[in-house]
């Protein structure tokens, strides 16, 4: 079919869409303004068809990057209450591919006239796919910003469990209230601060046991000498790793399951290359493998409170330095 019979057939179908009088699901009629765009594109460039699959094409298809972007600037209008929706259909959504209206109310502890308030308002925003009675998935948009959400927690859940030692409950509770006000500014510094416990000599293990004893039994002395001698051996240990020939650095698809290590190289220039750069992923970077099955043909990571799916191809350009020592 050729591309004007296409569009012919896109306005034949807006047409009948608009004359019906029954209410028309939220995907379709976002279906249908996609539509209608390109149908007002072809009419604008109909002397020069080669243009609609073109620069004015292109111009509507976003990547994932500046896609990002734009949502991530949008996000200020969405209320706390609102991304607790987003987060909770996004974890619902994991464990059942899809939500309904009670899982969120269950989860959420509200009833369900507040949740459909709420489903209606964020697919009014086009976060949500919602109609009565049917399941809740999330858009593009709506995945992107559940996304961050979820990030923002679990580097926050992270950071008071590993490093201020606090119970998992306080941690969780804590975490859900400070998730919406925290800036990308400050949720960057703390993770580049556990990075930093992990890569310098003089945190990791002994300093978080340290700063334990002092938490909870008020020790207060200072062993400088204790710690500075303890340093020195863990030094010592990552340089014989990093002179142990082959065994310095590993690629990223070699690596276990739970373990992790520090990025030392990303070659190549492959579209994943571009996405790590742009999530502040580098070298020095701290990484962890989640893959529960080493046998597949794909690499879950966890780096800087991103989830990623690499395919072991792209997880082999990356060169790692594993870690020689427990997580602190």
């Amino acid at each position: 079919m050729s591309l004007s019979s296409r569009l012919r057939r896109v306005c034949w179908g807006a047409i009948t869409i608009k004359s019906t009088k029954r209410a028309m699901p939220a995907a379709a009629a976002a279906a249908t303004v996609r539509q209608t765009r390109l149908l007002v594109i072809y009419l604008k460039h109909r002397e020069n068809p080669s243009a609609i699959c073109g620069k004015k094409i292109n111009e509507l298809k976003l990547t994932k990057s500046n896609l990002r972007t734009q949502i991530m600037a949008k996000k200020e209008t969405l209320s706390s209450n609102m991304e607790d929706y987003l987060e909770a259909i996004y974890h619902i959504s994991a464990e059942k591919q899809a939500a309904r209206a009670k899982d969120i109310a269950e989860r959420l502890n509200v009833n369900k006239s507040s949740v459909t308030g709420a489903l209606r308002s964020l697919s009014e925003k086009g976060y949500v796919n919602y109609a009565p009675y049917d399941i809740i998935t999330l858009t593009t948009e709506g995945q992107v910003l559940a996304k961050d959400v979820v990030r923002r927690h679990e580097t926050l859940k992270d950071f008071f469990v590993k490093i201020l030692l606090l119970d998992d409950a306080e941690a969780e509770e804590a975490s859900c209230k400070i998730e919406h006000a925290i800036s990308e500014r400050i949720l960057d510094r703390i993770i580049n601060f556990v990075e930093f416990m992990e890569i310098c000599p003089r945190g990791g293990r002994e300093w978080l046991k340290g700063f334990r004893r002092h938490c909870e039994d008020g020790d207060t002395s200072i062993k400088c000498t204790n710690y500075i001698s303890t340093c020195l051996q863990d030094l010592k240990k990552r340089e014989a790793h990093l002179h142990n020939g082959s065994q310095a650095a590993v690629s990223l698809n070699e690596m276990d399951p739970g373990q992790r290590g520090k990025i030392i190289k990303i070659t190549g220039r492959s579209a994943i290359n571009k996405r790590l750069n742009e999530m502040g992923v580098s070298s020095g970077s701290i990484v962890e493998i989640e893959s529960p099955e080493p046998a597949d043909d794909r690499v879950d990571i966890k780096v800087r409170g991103y989830h990623l799916t690499l395919t072991r191809e792209d997880a082999g350009k990356i060169s790692v330095e594993p870690s020689i020592t427990a997580n602190p």
